[in-house]
């Protein structure tokens, strides 16, 4: 009851649903009608603030305050300290699998996990990926669906519903989006346990960041 009572009123789950699927339209969009020449990091950066805009507007328009979202600053505090607690478990997480891949596979699972990415601007790399990315993403699929799946269901079902959309969401790139699924489940569980959208935003851009370090690493 907690978690309802932090989230407070805002959209139903169609509504949130309408959300998600405009964003993806977006990326769809943008995919489909940019020229590969015009398909760089500055094009995603400026869908990610598009987005973000999208959904501020449509806030005010609704009249829904930062508490819909998982953003009451009374929250603030317990969301970056489960955040922090959840970076850490998923480091032991990543640990355990890249034991077990070398041990099973022969192989790293940590080097799968590698971004390929020939940019010769990694500071921007790294601000689509660990900055708005993440914030955007979690925006979306835990500020707003994830809310309003709990304001009409219990815990469980909530998770696995979003967990199976945000796979379903990653699947244009993902064939197979056990990853993208594994992390929504940990964000999910940091979204309800802390009733703050920080939690989930602070594992998912730490996430993001060791990804991106492995790129200029060797294993």
């Amino acid at each position: 009851m907690s978690y309802l009572k932090a989230a407070g009123n805002g959209p139903g789950t169609l509504e949130a649903l309408g959300i998600v699927v405009t964003i993806a339209c977006m990326e769809l969009a943008a995919t489909m009608l940019l020229p590969p020449d015009l398909r760089g990091l500055n094009s995603l950066i400026i869908l990610r603030f598009l987005q973000l805009g999208l959904i501020v507007l449509w806030m005010k328009r609704r009249g829904f305050g930062a508490k819909a979202i998982g953003l009451a600053p009374d929250k603030l505090k317990k969301g970056l300290k489960v955040g922090l607690i959840g970076c850490v478990l998923l480091g032991v997480i990543a640990i355990l699998l890249e034991v077990g891949t070398r041990l099973l596979m022969d192989d790293s699972f940590l080097g799968m996990m590698k971004v390929v990415s020939t940019t010769r601007w990694p500071l921007k790399l790294a601000f689509a990926m660990v900055i708005v990315g993440p914030f955007v993403e979690e925006l979306v699929f835990r500020g707003v669906l994830y809310a309003a799946l709990r304001r009409q269901m219990a815990a469980p079902p909530a998770i696995i519903l979003n967990v199976l959309l945000f796979g379903l969401a990653h699947l244009p790139s993902q064939p197979l989006p056990l990853v993208q699924m594994a992390g929504a489940l940990v964000f999910c569980i940091a979204h309800e346990r802390s009733s703050s959208l920080v939690a989930p935003v602070v594992i998912h851009s730490v996430g993001n960041a060791a990804m991106l370090g492995l790129t200029f690493v060797s294993i």
